[in-house]
C-alpha cells in the first residue's frame, strides 16, 4: 500500500531546515542522524530549504509493505546539525502519539501537521 498526503508546515521557519516524512519499522526515540532514520524506515521522503520555504503544504508519497505496522512520522531539521528529533525540533506523527498504523492492502491517506519551532532566544 501507499501511505500518501501532506505534512502541513505550521512551524516557525527556520533558514536552512529541513523536513522530513517517514514510515518507520519502529518508533523513534531521542535523535536521530539521517542515516540511522534511514535505516529505520521502509521509506522517507525528505524536502530542502528551497521546497519549504516556497510551500506550505508538503505532498508525500511513501511505499511500504501489506499487512504490518508502520510508524508514520514527520520530523524537522531546524539547525541544519543533520539531526532529527532533537530539543524543541518540530515532529508529527500520524495519530498525534506513538504514530503506529497498520498497513493492509489498500492505499491510505494521512495527514501530518508539524508543531512550532521554539528556537533559543
Amino acid at each position: 500500500p501507499l501511505y500518501s498526503s501532506a505534512a502541513s508546515d505550521v512551524y516557525k521557519r527556520q533558514e536552512n531546515s529541513s523536513v522530513h516524512v517517514a514510515a518507520l519499522k519502529y518508533r523513534p526515540n531521542g535523535d536521530l542522524s539521517m542515516e540511522e532514520l534511514k535505516e529505520l524506515a521502509y521509506g522517507v521522503q525528505s524536502y530542502d530549504w528551497d521546497e519549504i520555504n516556497a510551500e506550505s503544504v508538503l505532498p508525500y508519497n511513501l511505499t511500504v509493505p501489506a499487512g504490518t505496522i508502520v510508524y508514520l512520522w514527520a520530523f524537522v531539521d531546524a539547525d541544519d546539525d543533520g539531526m532529527i528529533n532533537g530539543p524543541k525540533e518540530p515532529v508529527a506523527s500520524a495519530d498525534g502519539s506513538s504514530g503506529k498504523l497498520p498497513t493492509g492492502s489498500a492505499d491510505i491517506t494521512q495527514n501530518l501537521e508539524l508543531g512550532a519551532y521554539t528556537p533559543d532566544e
